[in-house]
């Protein structure tokens, strides 16, 4: 008889729960949970990892709201410009408007 163990390593940040969503949308609405700490425990890291994986698909509410999530932290600010950027790109008015803001 022989026995095979598969043994999968995943990264220390990822070996909970990796990024695993049906749609951009499911990954943004799971991202603002995680930030507000609606219905889970708050943890703005993870937050912004599922707001990535969404921005990263084109998806322009989330790299608004991953731009936002660094806005609203003091000191974080200029960092969610190239999220703006990105979502301003993509077509949300929005987005534009924050990056006038900033650069002006």
């Amino acid at each position: 008889i022989l026995i095979t163990l598969t043994v999968w390593v995943a990264a220390p940040a990822m070996a909970d729960n990796p990024i695993r969503c049906n749609s951009s949308e499911e990954c943004l609405i799971r991202g603002q949970n995680l930030f507000d700490g609606r219905g889970v425990k708050r943890d703005v890291d993870k937050a912004r990892l599922y707001m990535a994986e969404a921005c990263n698909k084109d998806y322009a509410p989330a790299c608004f709201s991953l731009g936002r999530s660094y806005s609203d932290i003091v000191g974080e600010a200029e960092q969610g410009i190239p999220h703006y950027e990105r979502a301003c790109t993509l077509g949300l008015i929005e987005a534009c408007n924050n990056v006038a803001v900033y650069l002006s």
